[in-house]
């Protein structure tokens, strides 16, 4: 199980993420994903955070008018896509 847990990997070294999230998500709590950011933030860590407080599980098509261009952008600056 610890392998499988995003916190066992907070570090500064690691690559760049963007986090998706909607406060209303009874499948995944938000609780876990506030304190990975906080501890990617503390590690100094390359991390974005969407946090929609009016949204649940399903964010993505929910809040698609504003996670689609967070998205584009993220991947546009990462990858060198220009």
């Amino acid at each position: 199980m610890r392998q499988a847990s995003p916190s066992s990997y907070v570090s500064k070294n690691v690559c760049p993420i963007i986090l998706i999230h909607g406060a209303k998500d009874k499948v995944v709590f938000i609780d876990s994903t506030d304190e990975f950011y906080k501890a990617m933030q503390a590690a100094d860590a390359d991390i974005t955070y969407l946090r929609f407080h009016d949204a649940g599980h399903g964010v993505m098509g929910q809040k698609g008018s504003k996670t689609m261009p967070a998205m584009h952008h993220f991947f546009e600056k990462h990858l060198n896509t220009h």
